[in-house]
């Protein structure tokens, strides 16, 4: 099955992840850097965290410790991200069909 073309995700070409202003397009701080392509980015509903999707899942917590959690799904591309709406679940659908859904929260939070 081939991807989907670069214009249709929502991610960058160079493996990082980067928080714009919206209102006046300053900014451009990198709050991740990888060596895949993302190709979706979700927030989640506190806004404490991001999740990002390659052909990995990267949890980042952008106000300090960055990347918090790696998971490999099923070695197929991440297209689309969604939380549950208080954040403890995370389902990452990947291009191939297979839906995978992780407990997001900290060890210690559990």
């Amino acid at each position: 099955m081939e991807p989907r073309r670069r214009s249709d995700r929502q991610g960058s070409a160079d493996g990082t992840v980067r928080r714009w202003n919206a209102t006046d397009g300053s900014g451009g701080d990198v709050l991740y850097r990888g060596d895949e392509d993302i190709y979706h980015v979700a927030w989640s509903p506190d806004g404490s965290r991001i999740a990002a999707g390659a052909m990995r899942v990267v949890l980042i917590e952008p106000e300090g410790r960055g990347a918090v959690l790696k998971v490999d799904t099923n070695g197929d591309a991440v297209w689309n991200l969604h939380f549950s709406a208080d954040g403890a679940r995370l389902a990452a659908c990947s291009w191939n069909g297979t839906v995978a859904i992780m407990d997001t929260r900290a060890l210690r939070d559990r």
